[in-house]
């Protein structure tokens, strides 16, 4: 994840968090100012605090859909395309859901994945075989 991935995920978990909070609040003051509603008390408040606690509702759900809002730039991973048959699948696939040939090879040496078109293991040097 990148610098910028990161602090557009830390922003959005604020503005999530942040959201979530105010419309705590803003639920609170919505029932106090209906339970006041409720009595006799001629406390002229009690429109203000229902009032105010629907307001600040609305605020928290601007800061809830910010967070829950996707970015311009983010896009869904690009699928690889079956080395054998030409079949895209999902980038983390380790076998092709069509022809179930291996879409990752592992080296002979130290077992770590490695592309297919991979020459040398990106882990330990040693040449890959053609045939691996």
């Amino acid at each position: 994840m990148s610098d910028k991935e990161k602090k557009s995920f830390t922003a959005k978990k604020f503005c999530l968090g942040l959201g979530l909070a105010v419309n705590i609040i803003g639920l609170v003051l919505i029932a106090v100012g209906i339970a006041l509603l409720m009595t006799d008390s001629a406390l002229e408040i009690k429109y203000g605090l229902a009032i105010a606690g629907i307001v600040i509702g609305f605020v928290g759900l601007i800061f809830v859909f910010a967070g829950l809002k996707k970015d311009k730039g983010e896009k869904a991973p690009e699928p690889v395309k079956c080395k054998y048959c030409g079949e895209p699948n999902p980038p983390q696939s380790k076998f092709c859901r069509k022809c179930g040939k291996p879409m990752v090879k592992k080296c002979v040496n130290c077992g770590a994945e490695l592309d297919m078109d991979a020459k040398y293991c990106n882990t330990c040097g040693v040449r890959v075989r053609k045939d691996a």
